[in-house]
């Protein structure tokens, strides 16, 4: 693919009053003018690796093959945490080493991880509070322009970076186990448990929903909000494939008290 045509990807938790998004756009654009930048999202809630995992790998499968992927959500930036490249079966994801990449990661196979190194390739000097200029956005830049990965960092493995707990779930023949990973401007509550993966869920049957330390609740599996009353609660499959629960014409999250990484359970009953 030719650098003219290339597509970077960037997710912030930054919002739109300040200049950083900006900046990090400028700092690519420089090194490669043909780029082109697309703004996933800013507004990730402020150090919420959670949300930007969740948002990160529902949209990673619609973008072109070798998008880069940028995710600035640090709440580690300065530390000692890994910078990474993730190059996956499809694209390449850049971000810390804070388990913000994992999931996309795993979705879309791992093909090798590097951790960035060579000091050449990043803005000088490298501030202790903004590596989303620094370092992400001239490394994304470069691998742009064709620059091998081996130039920009040593390889490691995959075993050696952040696993976060909130990444796991587990099936069962009858029940199943996730966490609450993105709530929308609605207050829907997705988990992190891909639908496709639930054999023994149909359409209408009862569930009963263990959100731990908060609540239980009995409810059915069904296909859109409208098929129950206002303000009653069903669980069903959101448009990024994950099993939600929601409430119709109402806010799950308010409901239930909902936070990110809240384990929840989800019991066949019927």
């Amino acid at each position: 693919m030719s650098s003219r045509n290339k597509v970077i990807g960037l997710i912030t938790d930054f919002g739109t009053k300040d200049p950083y998004v900006a900046i990090m756009k400028a700092v690519i654009l420089n090194i490669n003018p043909y780029v082109t930048i697309v703004d996933i999202s800013h507004g990730i809630e402020k150090f919420n690796i959670v949300e930007a995992s969740f948002i990160l790998a529902s949209a990673i499968k619609y973008f072109s093959k070798n998008t880069i992927f940028v995710v600035v959500v640090d709440p580690g930036v300065g530390s000692e945490r890994k910078a990474l490249i993730i190059r996956t079966k499809n694209h390449v994801l850049i971000g810390p080493d804070n388990g913000v990449l994992v999931n996309a990661a795993v979705e879309d196979g791992v093909e090798c991880v590097y951790e960035v190194s060579n000091k050449d390739f990043l803005m000088k000097p490298i501030s202790h509070t903004f590596h989303g200029r620094d370092i992400f956005a001239p490394i994304a830049a470069y691998l742009s322009l064709g620059v091998p990965l081996e130039m920009l960092g040593r390889k490691i493995s995959f075993n050696d970076i952040v696993k976060p707990v909130w990444f796991t779930y587990r099936v069962s023949e009858d029940h199943v186990e996730g966490y609450f990973v993105y709530f929308d401007g609605f207050g829907n509550a997705s988990t992190n448990i891909p639908a496709n993966k639930v054999s023994w869920l149909k359409y209408r049957s009862k569930v009963k929903i263990i959100v731990y330390g908060k609540a239980t609740l009995e409810t059915r599996f069904l296909r859109f909000f409208g098929e129950v009353s206002e303000g009653e609660t069903l669980l069903l499959v959101n448009s990024f494939g994950f099993l939600e629960l929601a409430v119709n014409l109402g806010s799950a999250r308010k409901k239930y008290n909902l936070k990110y990484g809240d384990k929840v359970v989800i019991e066949k009953m019927e």
